[in-house]
């Protein structure tokens, strides 16, 4: 399958939408796209996971580490509905608390993450 990746501005967030899938063969394409966003002092990212197929292992280790140098200028970058798949790879190989992870724009706009697996487990024991 094709990669399409496309961008836009809603309020204070740039949409990264992500359609397909980042492996070894587009990655740099894809790394790209956030290096430009980097260099035309975009500052909160929130990337659009929905119709993600599939993102490599080194492209997530790769926005892990973007995501922190925004984090140290006073930025942010978010994830948005990532597939039940993606989700379970960041959990197993990344760990979940190093996003936030929204369900939907909305979520996002009042501050409503998706609970880390730990936050939910707590929840749950107290019931």
């Amino acid at each position: 399958m094709s990669l399409k990746i496309s961008t836009s501005k809603i309020d204070q967030w740039t949409l990264v939408f992500i359609d397909g899938r980042v492996d070894a063969f587009n990655d740099k394409k894809t790394i790209q796209v956030f290096e430009d966003l980097r260099r035309s002092s975009e500052s909160k990212i929130a990337v659009d996971l929905s119709k993600a197929d599939f993102i490599s292992l080194a492209f997530l280790r790769w926005l892990l580490s973007f995501s922190t140098a925004l984090r140290t200028v006073q930025g942010d970058l978010v994830l948005l509905n990532p597939a039940h798949s993606i989700r379970r790879q960041i959990e197993i190989f990344i760990g979940l608390s190093s996003f936030k992870v929204f369900e939907t724009l909305e979520d996002l706009n009042m501050g409503l993450y998706l609970p880390r697996r730990s936050e939910f487990e707590s929840t749950q024991s107290a019931f």
